[in-house]
């Protein structure tokens, strides 16, 4: 009798200490999403001055874009917003000459506030070409075609963006996991603008290995559903594809973001894919912070580290900063990324490091097997 009663106070105490340790956790995460609010504002109103060329109409949809809006409590970010929507206008060299940021209510989260711009336009530019040079796997049409901007048509940074993203995504549907591309603007006295792209296509991926984790019963009809064969061009969209056409044999909290790895392999341009249905500490462990998403990071490669990013980051390639002094104007900046809401994509690692978060499911109590396909 004394030994269950001392075995039911240990039980009754460990739950105790777990609920314990569950409000804790409960209550840090609400902090930090109050700190995090709390470093938010809203736009109540957008006041612009100082404009000489645009008309009403658009500043009016530049206002009303921004009003009713959350962003980052940062003066910068907010200016290279404002002036985003001015590039978006063809207003290239538009330049935020002053921004006063007038808190309404400073305990309130996020803070409301009202902002007044003073900012000086520029001409407006509208687009001549689009040229690409170093790129032999497409062709230069090819390329173009992605880019959702005409000849004549305002020189719109978004568009810029977007084509950019699609060129990046088209090259590693062929397998071209390192591309780089960098943007290069001439603007002339006729306000019209030319692009120039210079590209660096790098190795061309194949696949290698396929890894399923789990259940074999499971892992078996993966594998066989599974269409892109050892030795065939890697095509980087192909695992979230994958995923969404048989999502119902997958876990119902399966997730790309997590629960996908692709991996290149530097040294014999392979690429291998490892799909975890089940927990596995042994692979959780193999975390690396020097992952890649295939398609946010437009300029990032999967072999090596290169100083560059997304195109007008403040971080270009070497041979783009001798450009840089020659005009001083950077094709995009931080806004885009800011701005863009991604989905989740399959995570690549740099050369072999695996980048999966581990699982943990209460319920999973299934003996974890592995099943392979091998080039």
């Amino acid at each position: 009798m004394i030994r269950w009663f001392l075995h039911d106070v240990m039980v009754i105490s460990a739950l105790l200490f777990l609920s314990c340790q569950s409000s804790r956790a409960q209550a840090n995460n609400q902090s930090l999403n109050d700190s995090l609010n709390n470093r938010k504002v809203e736009v109540e109103s957008l006041v612009i001055s100082g404009t000489q060329e645009i008309d009403s109409a658009e500043l009016a949809e530049i206002t009303d874009s921004m009003s009713g809006s959350t962003f980052n409590d940062d003066a910068d970010e907010l200016g290279e917003r404002i002036r985003a929507q001015f590039q978006d206008r063809g207003y290239f060299k538009a330049e935020m000459q002053k921004l006063d940021i007038k808190v309404i209510d400073p305990l309130a989260s996020p803070k409301p506030v009202r902002l007044e711009a003073k900012v000086s336009e520029g001409p407006r530019f509208r687009l001549s070409t689009i040229e690409f040079t170093g790129n032999h796997a497409l062709s230069a049409q090819e390329l173009r075609a992605k880019f959702p901007i005409t000849t004549g048509d305002k020189f719109a940074r978004s568009k810029i963006a977007t084509g950019l993203e699609s060129m990046l995504r088209l090259y590693r549907s062929r397998g071209f996991l390192d591309l780089v591309s960098i943007p290069d603007t001439n603007f002339d006295s006729g306000s019209t603008a030319s692009l120039n792209i210079e590209v660096q296509e790098g190795r061309q991926y194949r696949m290698g290995n396929l890894e399923i984790l789990g259940p074999s019963e499971v892992g078996e009809k993966l594998q066989v559903r599974w269409e892109l064969p050892p030795g065939a061009v890697f095509d980087a969209s192909y695992a979230a594809t994958f995923v969404e056409t048989n999502h119902s044999l997958f876990p119902s909290d399966f997730t790309q973001e997590t629960d996908v790895g692709v991996f290149p392999d530097c040294r014999d341009g392979t690429v291998s894919v490892h799909l975890h249905l089940t927990s596995d500490t042994q692979h959780a462990a193999l975390d690396r912070t020097d992952a890649f998403d295939p398609v946010g990071d437009i300029l990032q490669g999967g072999c090596g580290t290169r100083d560059q990013s997304s195109p007008g980051f403040g971080q270009r390639h070497a041979a783009r900063r001798a450009r840089e002094q020659r005009h001083a104007q950077p094709l995009l900046n931080q806004t885009n990324r800011v701005a863009d809401g991604r989905g989740a994509h399959a995570k690549f690692g740099s050369c072999g490091g695996e980048v999966l978060a581990p699982r943990h499911r209460e319920n999973d109590r299934q003996v974890v097997e592995k099943i392979s396909i091998h080039s």
